[in-house]
């Protein structure tokens, strides 16, 4: 009987790997119900079931080490959640690089909702769901002092969400807001996490995010609008030079304030806004959405006062020629046309520059001039 040649293991071994890799294949796409899904074609059908899942048996040896220490089992959980979020937002999975931090691409809405549902109904992943908070409470619970407890308490509340168990994870955010009331990403250990999962920047105060979110499951996923304010008030209230203070202001006044009829909350949020975030750079914005409610009042009188405060205050913020147009057009709803006339001239001699506003005045003034005699 012939030995076997250094050739012949290298064939064997390869064959061994590649047979690994094809059960992998084929596992995940039978138990993942990947056939039952609709793709607009079938290239990105098998990016989906090649890039993005793993078989039992790929698992079984990825996972063949059980964690220990609090950082073993964080980054256990941490590689469930790498693993769902490359399914969920394959084929977007690259990380694009800006001038301050990279982003991750991130598919369209209706995509990310349909595949999340997807983890959220099938038991495999439900499965690897529970092991991640399982880990992650053995963190949170028995090393508490841990660098990784706060990390751990934040996915906490992630993967509950991919568990439909929204009462747990409102009760998992009250406890992040209160153990960590002045936190936000540069805070944490994971570098991926730090510098990529919030848009715009990483400097956001993760208490005032995950008020927002508590905020935001009584909006839009139990439809009580009247806690929802309640909840976006908090983050107003507590957060004000936050930029998250502003979304939650102008959620009210998009989403709730429609549903009640009723524009007195979105008023109150973004006056508090302008009452405690003086330094705040987004506070200019809060002005104009202020004026935006008072004009669906129909109180164009307060809606001219706050655009006029916004001129005075910051006369070189780069919308101040808008406002002074829009307070022409603010005076003309009212037929109060000489005002109108003024307000539109204005915009002409203090923003030569502005030539599409400055066109846009003229006109307004030629049509008004008869009336305003």
């Amino acid at each position: 009987m012939r030995k076997p040649t250094k050739k012949r293991l290298i064939i064997l071994l390869s064959i061994g790997v590649l047979a690994i890799v094809g059960w992998s294949y084929w596992v995940n796409s039978f138990f993942t119900n990947l056939k039952s899904m609709e793709y607009p074609h079938k290239k990105l059908k098998r990016m989906v079931e090649y890039n993005c899942l793993r078989s039992n048996l790929y698992w079984g040896i990825k996972y063949l080490k059980r964690p220990r220490t609090p950082e073993e089992h964080f980054k256990y959980a941490i590689r469930i959640n790498n693993d769902i979020a490359r399914y969920v937002r394959c084929p977007y999975p690259k990380i694009r690089e800006s001038k301050t931090h990279p982003r991750i691409e991130i598919p369209p809405q209706e995509v990310l909702e349909a595949r999340i549902s997807q983890v959220q109904k099938n038991e495999k992943w439900q499965e690897r769901v529970n092991r991640a908070i399982k880990s992650l409470r053995e963190v949170i619970d028995n090393h508490p002092e841990s660098k990784w407890a706060d990390e751990a308490q934040y996915f906490i509340i992630m993967f509950l969400y991919l568990q439909e168990k929204p009462d747990e994870q409102i009760k998992e955010m009250r406890k992040f807001i209160a153990k960590y009331p002045q936190h936000n990403f540069d805070d944490f250990e994971d570098w991926v996490f730090r510098h990529s999962y919030f848009i715009g920047s990483s400097n956001v105060n993760l208490a005032a995010l995950v008020q927002y979110n508590i905020a935001f499951i009584y909006w839009r996923d139990r439809g009580d609008y009247k806690q929802a304010v309640i909840e976006f008030n908090k983050v107003i209230d507590n957060y004000s030079q936050d930029r998250i203070a502003l979304m939650a202001a102008t959620t009210i006044k998009k989403h709730c304030s429609p549903a009640l009829n009723d524009y007195e909350p979105a008023i109150k949020a973004y006056q508090k806004i302008i009452e405690k975030g003086q330094e705040n750079p987004l506070i200019t914005s809060a002005y104009r959405r202020l004026a935006e409610c008072y004009k669906e009042t129909n109180n164009y009188e307060e809606a001219i006062r706050t655009y006029q405060k916004v001129l005075k205050n910051y006369p070189q913020d780069r919308r101040a020629p808008m406002d002074q147009y829009e307070i022409g057009s603010l005076y003309e709803k009212q037929k109060k046309y000489p005002q109108a006339i003024q307000s539109y001239q204005k915009a002409i001699d203090n923003y030569p520059k502005k030539k599409y506003l400055v066109e846009k005045a003229k006109k307004r003034i030629q049509e008004l001039k008869p009336k305003g005699k």
